[in-house]
């Protein structure tokens, strides 16, 4: 839990305001809450968690939240009440662009959903089945746009011929987009690995992404090829054959900052990030998404400490695009990644490593469900 003097205020509206309540439990309502309150990253999310009830199930109104707490606050609780008449599908649809809302509202319903606090109430086992597909149909609402993106990691050495063919694998197996990642190969290499990878793209696959190497296949032009077509007072510059790429956070501030290296890039432009300062920097330089991590322990990155969840959650609130998670998501830890209110997942040793990728995308949505 935050304890500023704001949550605190909040704890105690929350606190009078389902006083005698219970929950399906027969647990004292408050608990709830707080319990989500608790996983929240910021003083906003915090107060908004804690006072998320309090409009639909108390006589407390927005109006009295206005009095006491910031407009952002309000904004979310009030996105949170469900309204009567309003069918519920429609009601968690309108609260999905915003982040601080949407957030919340996972956390809410994987609450909700926990088997443990269910199967401790007195609710009918019909109830509890009605009640866990009324929160699957929601989680499936708010993560109808969650992405699954392969990232793969291949070595200078590697022949360029099994590269393409793992990567074809990969935009093929069902996932939204493959980051074509070989840091390790010189440019030519890896234009032509693009190439071909690219070649073999099946027509229904996911979108190929270039990685870094923002100098090469015509991605980066040079000084005098910007100052001539400026000379001849034409706009017309030469757009790379990839439709997306993922640049470094310093690389893609540099670019930024040049005005004739960013008329060049894709219209969709990823950025790793590693940390909710630069999340916030990327989606204010006008980058598409973010990817921040590592999220979890990985060997990739072995000896570093995690970012860990609550750090994923302020990038996701900060940034205003959409921010995918990485480093050290499986099978049994995306749907933390998911609750998070990220936009996605990018995995690499589990792709790689992967002797089905279509089979790992099949187990990895089914723990999405």
């Amino acid at each position: 839990m935050i304890y500023t003097p704001m949550t605190y205020k909040a704890m105690n509206i929350a606190y009078e305001a389902h006083d005698g309540q219970k929950d399906r439990s027969g647990a004292p309502y408050i608990f709830h809450p707080y319990h989500i309150a608790e996983s929240m990253p910021d003083e906003m999310t915090a107060c908004a968690a804690l006072l998320h009830d309090t409009v639909e199930d108390t006589d407390i109104t927005i109006e009295d939240l206005a009095d006491e707490f910031p407009p952002e606050v309000v904004e979310t609780v009030g996105l949170l009440t469900h309204e009567k008449g309003v069918p519920y599908l429609e009601y968690v649809r309108k609260l999905k662009g915003n982040s601080a809302a949407r957030m919340i509202k996972l956390a809410d319903l994987a609450h909700n959903s926990d088997s443990a606090r269910l199967a401790a109430g007195t609710a009918a086992e019909e109830d509890i089945k009605r009640l866990n597909e009324k929160y699957a149909s929601a989680r499936a609402v708010l993560n109808e746009d969650f992405k699954l993106i392969a990232v793969t990691n291949f070595e200078e050495g590697t022949a360029l011929e099994n590269a393409a063919e793992k990567t074809a694998e990969l935009l093929s197996s069902g996932t939204d987009a493959v980051v074509l990642r070989a840091k390790q190969l010189p440019e030519g290499e890896y234009a032509e690995l693009f190439r071909d990878a690219y070649g073999r793209k099946p027509a229904a696959g996911g979108r190929l992404v270039w990685h870094a190497h923002a100098a090469a296949a015509g991605i980066m032009r040079s000084t005098g090829d910007a100052a001539a077509a400026h000379e001849a007072g034409t706009d017309s510059v030469r757009r790379p054959a990839c439709s997306a790429i993922q640049l470094p956070f310093s690389d893609f501030a540099d670019m930024m900052a040049d005005h004739d290296a960013s008329r060049i890039l894709p219209d969709i432009v990823g950025v790793s990030v590693h940390s909710p300062e630069e999340a916030e920097q990327a989606g204010a330089l006008g980058a598409s998404y973010a990817v921040f991590g590592h999220v979890f322990p990985t060997d990739s990155k072995r000896g570093r400490a995690p970012r860990g969840l609550d750090q994923l959650r302020l990038a996701v609130l900060r940034a205003g695009i959409p921010v995918f998670a990485i480093g050290g998501i499986k099978p049994w830890n995306i749907s933390d990644v998911r609750d998070s209110g990220c936009g996605g997942a990018c995995i690499m040793s589990g792709f790689m490593q992967a002797p089905d990728a279509q089979l790992f995308v099949k187990q990895l949505r089914e723990k999405l469900r």
